[in-house]
């Protein structure tokens, strides 16, 4: 059986847009859907120890409530203190690899296009995720990301940008990367998840911890070059980053301007060919 996770908390301007994206991706029935949402109570931060705060908490669980009938099969869970993305990330991927054995995990500013499980799919479905093989896949691709939001293709340039995406079906193509792995969403398998990487991910600031193990050993990742998905919450007021670093303070900046969506769906998915000109992916935006 196989799962998303989506590990939610104070944001609740977008809860109802991400499950509104989430009932919209074609086979989402084939899924288990887990929502699982940290509690303010107990939190590090005391930006979150207002009522203000309380709040929203308290919307983003209404909101679940209130739309979770939507799902085929869907849970809802809360924590019963403050655990951090990296708490949550570990108790939410335990719950979900109670009872399956392939689990996506979502922050809860990730959006992903309707085709997003004709990938995932296809890559547990081919038994491409292996300890000896590849440990993770992820929706995001670091192509087609203009890494500003200030700076967008305007209409024509993305135009071109698609036209020619479709015309070499570059949708068709993964990557493997071995040096980092996507905090905001990722899958594995509960036979990886169950080895020493639940306590890598798990542990204090997991994603740098796994990040530093990821690099040392060589472990390798299978990443899209078309998108399919895409995290819009690294500037979002309410979201944890800027409450540690203000937005001033914020090293990574995604702004992804296409989805894979927009594409012919392909059946197949292939490895780049090692000599393949990469630079084809980072059209350059004026």
């Amino acid at each position: 059986m196989k799962s998303i996770v989506i590990a939610v908390f104070v944001k609740d301007d977008l809860i109802q847009k991400q499950i509104d994206n989430i009932l919209e991706v074609t086979n989402i029935n084939e899924y288990n859907v887990i929502f699982y949402q940290d509690t303010p109570e107990g939190s590090p931060n005391k930006k979150y120890h207002t009522q203000y705060y309380k709040d929203k908490f308290e919307n983003v669980k209404n909101i679940i409530e209130k739309n979770i009938c939507k799902f085929n099969n869907a849970t809802f869970k809360r924590t019963n203190t403050n655990l951090q993305p990296y708490g949550v990330c570990k108790i939410s991927l335990d719950f979900a690899f109670e009872n399956n054995d392939f689990c996506i995990f979502m922050e809860d500013d990730v959006f992903l296009s309707k085709n997003a499980l004709s990938w995932f799919n296809y890559i547990y479905d081919n038994n491409l995720l292996a300890w000896e093989k590849y440990k993770f896949v992820t929706g995001e691709s670091i192509y087609y990301d203009t890494q500003s939001m200030e700076l967008f293709p305007s209409e024509d340039k993305l135009i071109e940008i698609k036209n020619n995406i479709e015309e070499n079906k570059y949708q068709k193509y993964y990557y493997e990367i071995n040096n980092f792995l996507s905090s905001s969403i990722f899958a594995t398998t509960k036979a990886i998840w169950n080895t020493e990487i639940r306590n890598l991910r798990g542990s204090i600031n997991g994603e740098g911890v796994l990040n530093d193990a990821i690099q040392k050993n060589n472990w390798k990742s299978i990443y899209p070059v078309v998108p399919f998905a895409k995290d819009i919450g690294m500037l979002h007021d309410d979201g944890w980053s800027v409450a540690w670093h203000t937005k001033k303070g914020v090293r990574e900046i995604k702004n992804v301007y296409l989805l894979a969506d927009s594409f012919e769906t392909v059946n197949n998915y292939e490895k780049i060919p090692d000599n393949f000109d990469l630079s084809l992916f980072r059209p350059k935006i004026d």
